[in-house]
């Protein structure tokens, strides 16, 4: 099971793209797996035949680094590959995940005469083919890994080989300790039935949403800080360029939302407020995204260098595949800050946002609310009474920030630079 993200520890086996027996060439798609972040294609890395599936579709909270399934080099060895028993460790219930470029024997904690190696084992199709050859090898005792990131070469194979002739039966012990082991574990408690209620299991997903705003809450001292903007002007700019594509439909202009004035008007302010954006000197900008599985993060790369309508097209294409859940991984891995629009929801007029780590804040949007103010006095014409009463349409900003990396001053003159840029959307389209 390779680690589809920075932050995966373990992941679900979707469906495999491949059978046993099937020729597999780079690139191709072996499998779906449901990572923390989303549902990811696993390409393979190598060409070959996938001789075996160590573990069906459907596999739950398979560890990163355990063997999930073999790639035969040539198509002549697959058979041989395929007969071999390759034992699974003891675990979770789900003891193995299919993965076809990298072949992990690691034994678990309660079978293992010694404690596994810290960086899997990995090797490609020839190492895997000389194993089948020569069971007797281990793949912890007996070879040493010299290729890159602890990645086992046909030579580190070979060099074993000359150093051991003859292993006795190592593996046939092992395999029946860890099926000694597996038949002494304590069963799986069958579920209550006369509860009354359905525990409906957590997806991967969801399972890391929770470990990670219970970290953030945990280990980031959140501050808070809130203004409102009016929009009026905001509207009726959308407004009129919509209208305006909407006589050109011939040139695919995109459809402006409120978002993707939001979204530049952050990112032009981020860029005179690099403590708020992380420290780093380019703009990465995520927005949340709800979908079936769970809320995503996808990323605007480099958003305050993209005019409105590139960074609209843009967002609506993330949008589109993060519901799909089609999105690659460094789509929706990194960025420097975030962005939360509950503008759509209408009885939702404020709300606070949890920080994504490490990211040093988090910006939430409320719904538009029409508004009784005084108008200022540039606004009333030299009028009286009701002349002093205006009626407007404000959002209210609420920034979450890191209160060790930034200090109140620089969060207030972040949202005051937000509220200006909203309030003058000409300036936006700069």
């Amino acid at each position: 099971m390779p680690a589809l993200s920075p932050t995966m520890k373990q992941g679900n086996l979707v469906t495999w793209k491949k059978a046993e027996g099937d020729r597999v060439d780079a690139g191709d798609v072996l499998a779906e797996i449901e990572t923390d972040k989303a549902v990811v294609d696993l390409e393979s890395q190598d060409e070959g035949v996938l001789a075996k599936i160590v573990v069906a579709a459907g596999a739950q909270d398979v560890p990163v680094g355990r063997l999930i399934a073999v790639l035969a080099e040539d198509e002549g060895d697959w058979k041989a590959l395929q007969a071999r028993e390759w034992a699974e460790e003891s675990g979770s219930k789900a003891a193995s995940s299919p993965s076809a470029t990298s072949a992990e024997t690691s034994a678990g904690a309660a079978t293992a005469p010694e404690p596994a190696r810290k960086t899997p084992a990995v090797y490609g199709p020839a190492v895997a083919t000389l194993l089948a050859r020569h069971p007797e090898l281990d793949l912890e005792r007996d070879i040493q890994p010299t290729g890159p990131k602890g990645r086992i070469l046909k030579e580190d194979v070979l060099r074993a080989l000359a150093a051991k002739a003859s292993a006795g039966a190592r593996a046939e012990t092992r395999r029946e300790t860890a099926t000694a082991a597996s038949a002494t574990a304590a069963p799986t408690p069958a579920p209550d039935t006369d509860t009354g209620y359905t525990d409906i299991p957590l997806s991967q997903v969801r399972r890391v949403i929770a470990e990670r705003l219970l970290e953030s809450k945990r280990n980031q001292p959140h501050a808070y800080q809130s203004i409102s903007a009016t929009v009026d002007r905001l509207t009726a700019l959308r407004q009129s360029m919509n209208a305006m594509a909407a006589e050109r439909p011939h040139a695919k202009i995109p459809k402006l939302t409120v978002n993707d004035f939001i979204m530049r008007a952050v990112a032009m302010a981020l860029r005179e407020h690099r403590r708020l954006n992380s420290g780093e000197a380019q703009v990465d900008l995520a927005f949340a995204v709800a979908t079936p599985l769970g809320l995503i993060t996808p990323i605007v790369r480099s958003a305050d260098s993209k005019n409105i309508m590139s960074m609209a097209m843009e967002m609506q294409d993330l949008v589109r595949r993060a519901r799909d859940n089609k999105l690659k991984l460094h789509e929706f891995q990194g960025g420097t800050f975030s962005v939360s629009n509950l503008g759509m929801v209408k009885a939702i007029t404020r709300f606070t946002a949890i920080m994504n780590p490490p990211q040093a804040g988090i910006l939430a949007i409320g719904a538009p609310q029409q508004r009784v103010v005084v108008a200022a006095a540039d606004e009333r014409g030299g009028g009286h009474g009701s002349d002093r009463v205006r009626m407007r349409q404000e959002t209210t900003l609420t920034l979450s920030y890191d209160a060790r990396r930034v200090s109140a001053s620089i969060s207030s003159a972040f949202l005051v630079d937000v509220k200006r840029l909203l309030e003058q959307p000409e300036m936006l389209l700069l």
